[in-house]
C-alpha cells in the first residue's frame, strides 16, 4: 500500500541504503583513491606495473566470485558485496582509463581503432551473455551478484569503445589527463 511505501523502515533504506554508498564508493575509487596512487607522469614502467597489479587482482576477484558461485550457487554473494565488489571488482577499468589519459600516444593508437574496439566487444559480449542465459536456466533468473571473467573482458572493451566514441566522454579524458599531470 502508499502507507507501507511511504513508511520510515521502507524509506530510510531506500534513501539512505547500502545501494546508494555503493556508487558513492565506485566514484570515490576512480577520482581519488586510484588517481592518487596512480604513478605521476616520467614514470611509464611504474604505470605498467600498477596496471598488471589492478588486472591480477580483478581476474582474482573474478575466478574467486566464480568459483563460489560453483560451490554455493546463486544466493550466497556474501562475498561479492563484502570483500570485492567496492574496490577490486572495477580496479582494471579505472586503471585503464587513467593509463589512457596519462598516455596520449595510447589514445591516440586505441581512437585509430575503435571498429576494432567495437567487434572485439560485440564478441566478447556474445560469449558473456551465453553464459548468463545459462545461469538463468541454470538458476531460474540471473543472479546479477556473480562476476564473470568474461564479463569484465567486456567491459574493458566497451567501455574503451565508449571512451573513444562519446564526445561527452572526451572531458572526462581531458579531466583524468589534467589531474595526472
Amino acid at each position: 500500500t502508499v502507507n507501507e511505501a511511504l513508511s520510515y523502515k521502507v524509506l530510510w533504506p531506500f534513501t539512505t541504503g547500502m545501494i546508494h554508498l555503493w556508487f558513492l564508493f565506485v566514484i570515490l575509487q576512480l577520482f581519488v583513491i586510484y588517481v592518487l596512487f596512480f604513478p605521476k607522469k616520467g614514470s611509464s614502467r611504474a604505470q605498467t606495473t600498477f596496471f598488471a597489479v589492478a588486472l591480477v587482482l580483478t581476474l582474482l576477484f573474478n575466478v574467486i566470485s566464480e568459483l563460489v558461485y560453483l560451490k554455493y550457487g546463486a544466493d550466497n554473494h556474501h562475498f561479492e558485496w563484502t570483500y570485492g565488489k567496492i574496490f577490486v571488482a572495477w580496479i582494471t577499468v579505472f586503471t585503464w582509463g587513467i593509463i589512457i589519459g596519462a598516455r596520449p600516444t595510447l589514445a591516440e593508437w586505441l581512437r585509430n581503432r575503435l571498429w576494432l574496439i567495437l567487434a572485439g566487444s560485440l564478441a566478447v559480449f556474445a560469449v558473456y551473455y551465453y553464459q548468463e542465459l545459462i545461469m538463468a536456466l541454470a538458476d531460474g533468473y540471473i543472479c546479477r551478484q556473480y562476476f564473470r571473467v568474461s564479463g569484465f573482458v567486456f567491459q574493458m572493451f566497451a567501455a574503451t569503445f565508449t571512451f573513444f566514441a562519446s564526445e561527452s566522454f572526451g572531458t572526462l579524458g581531458i579531466i583524468t589527463r589534467a589531474i595526472i599531470q
